[in-house]
């Protein structure tokens, strides 16, 4: 007889109450480190939290380069493989450069 597998949980990971402060010590700090890694980059804090709930932990090294230049008015063409975030780096910049000028319009 085949035994099925048990359902697997889906949804966001949280930390157990139970877990120890050093864990807790450890969240708090890598959310310290994503924001301030996209912020040296120039990303305002609204997009950062985005990139931070869909787990974006670091800005790839497209995005890295990318970002700083695009939100500086500069003309960049980058190639990359598929998967390197290119999307992103100029994704971000455009978001951003939409979102101030719909704020600053309001």
């Amino acid at each position: 007889a085949r035994r099925r597998a048990a359902p697997s949980s889906v949804g966001p990971r949280r930390l157990p109450s139970s877990a120890p402060l050093g864990s807790l010590r450890s969240l708090v700090a890598s959310v310290f480190f994503v924001m301030s890694a996209f912020e040296e980059l120039g990303v305002c804090p609204e997009l950062i939290r985005v990139a931070d709930g869909e787990g974006w932990l670091l800005p790839t090294p497209v995005q890295s380069e990318a970002i700083p230049l695009v939100l500086g008015g500069g003309d960049v063409l980058a190639a990359a493989e598929t998967g390197s975030g290119k999307t992103g780096a100029f994704g971000i910049p455009v978001l951003q450069i939409v979102h101030e000028a719909l704020r600053d319009a309001a």
